[in-house]
């Protein structure tokens, strides 16, 4: 009867205990994602900043730039795509596809004396870069969350967790436009 009670009481107890790692990894994991997202709705911000200040960019540089029409085209394109996406992730991947493409057309203007003099394109280029550079500061503490958020799900024993609940890596975000 001591022996049944005892083995009873250390099944319990691994039970309860496994129990309580449950709930605690679960929570963690969620702390870190809710950290991760509220690092990226700091960024979003400033993106919809710099989102704002595109089309006018692009409607600079098209009346100088006729023979770069499909990177102009780009841009305006995933500026639209990342408006509509409606998850973190679409949004980063758009973001840093974005960044790339701002800085291919900061590189292209080179080539074009009269659009590197224009007023307004200097006054769009200073205002993006002053976007990007208010980006810079919010992205560090984002990846560094997403990171955190990463490790954490990729770590045993929270790896077996993560594929129960289906939790997934995310991305983080580059490091954006070349100034």
């Amino acid at each position: 009867m001591v022996v049944t009670l005892a083995v009873v009481t250390i099944a319990v107890l691994v039970v309860v205990g496994a129990a309580l790692y449950v709930v605690g990894a679960y929570n963690q994991v969620v702390f870190f994602a809710r950290e991760a997202d509220r690092a990226f709705a700091n960024i979003d911000v400033s993106l919809q900043q710099r989102h704002d200040e595109i089309p006018r960019l692009v409607d600079t540089c098209r009346a100088y730039m006729a023979h770069e029409n499909s990177v102009l085209d780009r841009v305006a394109t995933l500026r639209t795509q990342i408006q509509e996406a409606t998850d973190v992730e679409g949004k980063v991947v758009g973001e840093n596809a974005l960044a790339q493409l701002l800085a291919r057309v900061f590189v292209l203007a080179e080539g074009y004396p009269e659009l590197k003099a224009n007023e307004l394109f200097l006054r769009l280029q200073s205002r993006l870069t002053e976007s990007e550079n208010e980006i810079a500061d919010r992205r560090e503490l984002f990846n560094a969350s997403v990171t955190a958020y990463n490790t954490l799900i990729e770590s045993f024993p929270a790896l077996v967790l993560a594929g129960l609940f289906r939790w997934r890596v995310r991305s983080t975000l580059s490091l954006g436009v070349a100034r």
